[in-house]
This record gives C-alpha cells, sequence and structure tokens, in this order.
C-alpha cells in the first residue's frame, strides 16, 4: 500500500492507538504521524514487543530526517487532549469448534469486546468533556462478515464491535464525535506468522 504524500492532514491534532506496534496500527500510527499528528501509543509493554517499539520508534526518526513536518510519539498517561482514538488492539489464536475452551473464549471478549468498548467509552467521555467533538475508529476486520472454521470464537467478537461502532455512532453524533469503523481483511503481522496454531 502506498503511502499519503505528508500533507499535513492532522497537523496538531492528537491521537492515541490501541496496539500500535504491529500490524494494520502500526501503519496507522506512522500514517498518522507523517500527516502531522502527535500519537499516543497504547501497547502492552513486554519485553518481548520492546523491539517492535524500538523500531516503530527509529522509523519515526527517519520520517523526520526525510525533511516532513511529521508528528510525535506521545509517551504519557492520562490527561491531555484527545482528537482521534483508534481501538485496534485484538487477539486471535485458530481453534477447531469443538476444541474451544472457555478460557479462549473468555480471552477473546475480554481483549477483543471489552477492551474496544471500555477504551472507546473513555475517549468519548474524554472528547465530551473537550467539548469539540473528535473521531473514533474501531476495527471490527472482514471477519465480522465473514466467518472461518477455525474463527467462531474471534468472528463473534469482531462482529460485536461493528455492532459497537454503529450504536456508538448513533450515541455520538449529539457531541459531534464521529465513530466509524475500518472493515479491512486479513493482515500478515508478526504475531500471526510466529504464533503456532493448535
Amino acid at each position: 500500500m502506498a503511502a499519503l504524500p505528508a500533507w499535513n492532514f492532522l497537523k496538531g491534532k492528537t491521537a492515541a492507538i490501541t496496539g500500535g506496534t504491529t500490524g494494520i496500527d502500526r501503519a496507522i500510527v506512522l500514517a498518522f504521524i507523517t500527516q502531522g499528528c502527535n500519537v499516543a501509543v497504547n501497547h502492552l509493554g513486554h519485553r518481548k514487543d520492546d523491539v517492535h517499539l524500538h523500531n516503530l520508534i527509529e522509523e519515526v526518526k527517519s520520517i523526520e530526517k526525510r525533511g516532513v513536518k511529521s508528528g510525535k510519539i506521545l509517551e504519557l498517561a492520562g490527561d491531555g487532549e484527545l482528537d482521534i482514538f483508534v481501538a485496534n488492539a485484538g487477539v486471535f489464536k485458530q481453534a477447531e469448534f469443538l476444541k474451544i475452551e472457555p478460557s479462549l473464549v473468555d480471552h477473546s471478549v475480554d481483549v477483543n469486546v471489552k477492551a474496544c468498548f471500555y477504551s472507546c467509552q473513555a475517549a468519548a467521555r474524554q472528547m465530551v468533556k473537550q467539548g469539540h467533538g473528535g473521531a473514533i475508529i474501531g476495527i471490527p476486520s472482514v471477519s465480522a462478515l465473514l466467518g472461518g472454521g477455525l474463527q467462531t470464537h474471534y468472528t463473534s467478537t469482531k462482529a460485536a464491535i461493528l455492532s459497537m461502532v454503529q450504536s456508538m455512532a448513533i450515541s455520538l453524533g449529539k457531541d459531534k464525535i464521529q465513530y466509524n469503523a475500518l472493515i479491512a481483511g486479513t493482515i500478515a503481522n508478526v504475531r500471526i506468522i510466529t504464533t503456532p496454531t493448535l
């Protein structure tokens, strides 16, 4: 996918993105930064993921060295202006329907549904408090629309996110908060490539 030229569409804006160090979320971070947006990257902070965060920071530095009037990676927690929130963190582990254990379903729902719901709610509360609206993007995936033989626990969580996007858009419109869904296909990332199947 070709990157947009650095037109500074998002100059002066601040975004928070869950995940942020690999896959779709990483691409969004880099696109936002290239467009002048400052981005807070939310990730788990596991030692094994340090290399991904370090590589992301180095890539942002290389964007700056090209003379692009880019945004910055923010390492903040807590209060501050929030213009855009992207709820992308999620988990997926292939499993045959008849062999799925309750713990896998619970983990999938906790991360893919509950974390999305509560993080979007927190972002919306901040935007309402600020009083000038904002944009929230949920990433349900094409799995919200199409089933998969080894994804019954996953597709249902992605369908839940799509439904949340629709309902939150209706709920938040009065507060000038746009809520959109980005429905992407399967994206090969480090986690998918290195996660063994059952």
